[in-house]
């Protein structure tokens, strides 16, 4: 542990920079315990660095430091233009060190924002920085710190593998609070994996270094992730002392993000005690922060957990509104573009690095091949120097024994002449001549052989000397390709293993995205009106609704009023087709639903066709949809809207009124069938020239009859063996057809024909059928 006390005393005599450097000194030991010491300390090397102008390293230092205490403050703008004024500083003076650190910490600022591509261009410049001038602490750090933008993007993985690799780094390098760092962060990632007794513990090993260091910060942090893991075993009120614990050492550090977020954990806690009100005011009190300092993702948190309070104190309506508000945020900070970005950035800069060892593996294997072949040409020149020298040799040879021919042709023309003269000399004379002639001849012969005889040997191991050498070329040339194969396979793998991560990462958010779904679907499914609403006033009904994907476009609505002018009592039974189908089309239907609630129910409207004008300017104002004049155009407004058929029954005047957009409804009195027809315009949509108003259409009910309502979805789907859509005509005879039986049985045959139509094909749209029998009062 550093003799603070020393510093102190030191700091009181000390000049110049070495009062700087104490001053950073006393800085960084305070940053985790007291807040309002580390300024101090900060704040006076901030102002003794402006008055050393000759000396700009610890004029960025001090700025780098006020930057960190802004940072740790949730200051996150100041903290920004700081870090970049230093950094400026540091890379005019080329200090790298510094740099690496200044870099992590606007990283990091980025990375609190939920900008997580800007966060993770600077973790990697940090990181090629870093490693450029072999600087292990900010290799660690800046591992590290991609290691969280992974964790954060559900790569966890790769999240483990950076998490790991600085682990060792700091192990190394003994670097005790770059340990704890590691093991908080991989107990992190264990906890997300649900393996709750590894992460517990590396919770535990970051706590024992921790408390060693006496870190305040570090200790709060591992602290809440034993809390966490408590809250996953349901003992909560060991969950809560934990918490509680954290909560005061960041409200004494004023970290407000990390208040945020240990208030929200503390929000969980609660309402899975039940003890919903006090669960909503801290979920509360941590989005209030998390707006205050603009936090997306803790603000994306917060929402979720107060959809999910609401959901269970029955307010659905903010429910709806608060996890609409998670799930835009969610789509915001995690993008599948941004996810693709992200987790090619860090693979990027590796497969550049790889590429650059293989390139200069490459050259050197190219100068091994190039100083081969200056060998095999130098090889090849002393050959043909050597070549040279023999033939020469064999030339001489030549010319020597076409001489010795000669020679002995001189000889035997002597002899000859000899011979001649000396005739008379005796025969055992001529018997040694003739021998010594025959002798010389057998002699001639050995000796043009044995020439022959090395000519050939000369011959057939050059032969062999060359076609070796050849062999060997070829050999080390079949080695050059196959290096070069192999690099080309460790290429493909790198490939490989980064779109297995990516293909990973789209798993995850796909199953992110289809949770956020269901649990909107839960929502839309609690809005709509239920069987007890309607049986209170029809008996007999059916609903066919089969939305394409899991939340529907299509939606009904029913209530009942007193109208407020006649005092009649009446029923209102609406069945709408919103713009598009899945989550978009159910934004819409919300919208539709609420507009209703607003007009019948407050506003106690109950004629058809001012609903739907009031419907209409309603759905205008909501989705800015301006009313244009008839030589105006603007294409920028949103062109989506609604078809409705909307009814009104009077009971105690058997009358029924109806107005439609688009959209009929059809009655069965009597074995008859009558359409009512729409106005041929929608709700909303492309803003009009002039103000249009819908019409009222109304009918007597002299007997019990059947009312239909429906979408375009059940006519327009398509059948799969032959192509064609199965049409409004035979729509309104199958209801013809079947009036007559009880609603379940109309249900069934009406769902079973649109599937035997289908044969197995994609349903193109949400569909949605409502029949209700009206019985008259006699």
């Amino acid at each position: 542990m550093p003799d603070v006390n020393v510093w102190t005393e030191q700091l009181a005599k000390a000049k110049d920079t070495a009062k700087l450097n104490l001053l950073d000194k006393l800085y960084q030991y305070y940053k985790s315990k007291q807040m309002v010491r580390a300024i101090s300390y900060a704040k006076q090397a901030q102002d003794l660095a402006r008055s050393y102008p000759n000396y700009p390293i610890y004029q960025g230092i001090a700025l780098k430091n006020d930057a960190e205490i802004q940072f740790l403050q949730s200051k996150y703008k100041e903290a920004l233009a700081l870090a970049q004024q230093a950094e400026s500083i540091f890379e005019e003076l080329g200090h790298k060190k510094e740099r690496v650190l200044v870099k992590n910490l606007i990283g990091s600022i980025y990375r609190i924002q939920g900008e997580y591509i800007q966060a993770t261009n600077h973790f990697v410049n940090a990181l090629q920085i870093a490693e450029k001038s072999k600087y292990q602490e900010g290799i660690a750090l800046s591992v590290n710190n991609l290691g969280v933008v992974y964790e954060n993007n559900g790569n966890l993985p790769k999240a483990i593998e950076n998490y790991q690799k600085a682990l060792q780094i700091y192990e190394q390098i003994a670097h005790e609070e770059g340990k704890s760092e590691c093991y908080k962060n991989l107990g992190r990632v264990y906890f997300a994996k649900r393996d709750f007794d590894k992460a517990l513990e590396y919770f535990d090993k970051s706590l024992k270094i921790s408390e060693k260091l006496q870190n305040d910060r570090l200790i709060a942090d591992a602290e809440q992730g034993i809390a966490k893991v408590y809250f996953e075993r349901q003992e909560y009120e060991k969950t809560l002392t934990k918490l509680q614990k954290v909560l005061k050492i960041r409200e004494n550090l004023s970290d407000k993000k990390a208040i945020a977020q240990t208030q929200k954990d503390l929000a969980k806690v609660y309402q899975e005690m039940q003890q919903l009100d006090k669960a909503l005011e801290l979920a509360q009190k941590s989005i209030k922060i998390a707006q205050t300092i603009d936090l997306k993702e803790d603000i994306m948190e917060a929402s979720q957990i107060l959809s999910h309070i609401y959901y269970e104190k029955q307010d659905y309506q903010r429910a709806y509104e608060y996890q609409l508000q998670y799930i835009g945020l969610k789509d915001t900070i995690f993008s599948r573009e941004t996810n693709k970005i992200i987790a090619n950035l860090q693979s990027s800069y590796e497969l550049e690095k790889k590429q650059n060892e293989l390139a200069l593996l490459a050259r050197e294997r190219e100068m091994e091949r190039q100083m081969f072949l200056q060998k095999e040409k130098q090889k090849q020149i002393e050959q043909e120097l050597l070549r040279q020298k023999n033939r020469e040799e064999t030339e001489r040879l030549l010319i020597n024994i076409r001489q010795g021919k000669k020679n002995e042709e001189r000889l035997r023309r002597e002899k000859e002449r000899q011979a001649q003269e000396y005739k008379r000399n005796e025969e055992m004379r001529k018997a040694q001549i003739a021998l010594m002639k025959e002798s010389e001849a057998r002699e001639r012969q050995v000796r043009y052989f044995l020439i022959a005889l090395l000519i050939l040997a000369g011959f057939f191991g050059y032969y062999f000397y060359v076609n070796n050498r050849q062999k060997k070329i070829i050999n080390q040339r079949l080695q050059l390709q196959n290096e070069e194969i192999r690099i080309q396979r460790e290429e493909l793998n790198l490939k490989k293993d980064i779109l297995e991560a990516q293909n990973e990462i789209i798993e995850s958010k796909n199953r992110d995205i289809q949770s956020s779904i269901l649990y909107a679907k839960r929502i839309q499914d609690a809005i709509l009106p239920t069987e007890e609403q309607i049986t209170k006033h029809i008996s007999e009904y059916f609903i066919l609704f089969k939305p394409r994907d899991i939340v529907s476009g299509d939606f009904y609505w029913f209530g009942d009023v007193t109208d407020g002018v006649t005092g009649q009592y009446k029923v209102i039974i609406a069945a709408a087709d919103c713009t598009g189908h899945g989550v978009p089309g159910a934004f819409m239907s919300m919208i539709g639903d609420v507009l209703l609630s607003q007009i019948v129910l407050e506003k106690h409207i109950t004629e058809p066709d001012l609903i739907l004008n009031e419907m209409n300017a309603g759905i205008r104002k909501a989705l800015k949809q301006k009313q244009l004049k008839p030589d105006e155009a603007d294409h920028t407004v949103t062109q989506d809207g609604m078809d409705i058929a909307l009814c009104v029954w009077n009971k105690q005047l058997n009358l029924l009124e109806y107005a439609g957009a688009r959209s009929p409804m059809y009655l069965v009195e009597n074995g008859q069938m009558k359409e009512f027809k729409p106005d041929k315009m929608p709700i909303g949509g492309y803003p009009m020239g002039e103000e249009v108003l819908f019409s009222k259409q109304t009918h007597r009910l002299t007997t019990n009859c059947w009312v239909y309502m429906a979408s375009d979805g059940y006519q327009d789907q398509f059948n799969g063996r032959t192509g064609k859509k199965f049409k409004s005509n035979r729509f309104k005879e199958l209801l013809l057809q079947n009036h007559h039986l009880p609603a379940a049985e109309q249900k069934n045959i009406l769902d079973q024909t649109i599937e035997d139509w289908r044969e197995g094909s994609e349903q193109l749209d949400d569909i949605l059928v409502v029949g209700f029998h009206f019985q008259i009062n006699t």
